[in-house]
């Protein structure tokens, strides 16, 4: 996803738990031309979202798209999930969202700037495994 928006020349923020992997993906869509800025942020925590999109406004100026797509890989299936599974699940798939769309809203607003978010999130119950 991230190179498609840098493809059609969009500059990015890119938000992760482990920033080694972004900061190789940075140097790779700024090969394309584009400014790339990597922040280690854990989506499931709200300080640490707003402390992003801080530093997003601070770094560009303006936010002029929103896509979630964080999600957790923590599926033991409804029958053997645990509770802090299920927990993880939640706080990534759905609370995320709610963090990084709130957050990120509010800088549109700042800005007087219409928004666009996406939110993608897949989620998958596997009643029978």
């Amino acid at each position: 996803m991230a190179k498609g928006f840098a493809n059609q020349g969009a500059d990015l923020v890119l938000m992760a738990r482990r920033l080694e992997r972004l900061e190789e993906l940075k140097v790779e869509l700024e090969k394309l031309g584009i400014r790339c800025l990597p922040v280690k942020c854990d989506v499931t925590n709200p300080m640490e979202v707003k402390a992003a999109a801080e530093k997003a406004k601070e770094v560009f100026g303006k936010v002029d798209v929103l896509v979630n797509c964080a999600g957790s890989a923590k599926n033991n299936g409804v029958l053997n999930m645990t509770d802090e599974e299920w927990k993880f699940t939640m706080d990534t798939d759905l609370n995320s969202v709610f963090y990084v769309t709130r957050e990120f809203a509010n800088k549109f607003i700042e800005n007087n700037l219409a928004y666009d978010m996406n939110n993608y999130v897949y989620l998958d119950f596997n009643f029978y495994d």
